[in-house]
């Protein structure tokens, strides 16, 4: 699965646990970005991490 298709599948799951866990829309909604901007910047790497999802 490209990054596209997990941000789609995973945001609201990721999304969701974190306002479980804070109790915050704000703190859960910039938890979500840095998380996702994260992983953006690890699949730039030279040699990207692989997970489950690589396809």
């Amino acid at each position: 699965m490209r990054l596209l298709g997990l941000y789609d599948e995973a945001l609201p799951r990721v999304y969701g646990y974190l306002l479980a866990r804070s109790g915050s829309a704000a703190v859960a909604e910039e938890v979500t970005a840095e998380a996702f901007l994260a992983a953006v910047a690890a699949c730039r790497k030279p040699d990207p991490p692989r997970s489950r999802w690589a396809g």
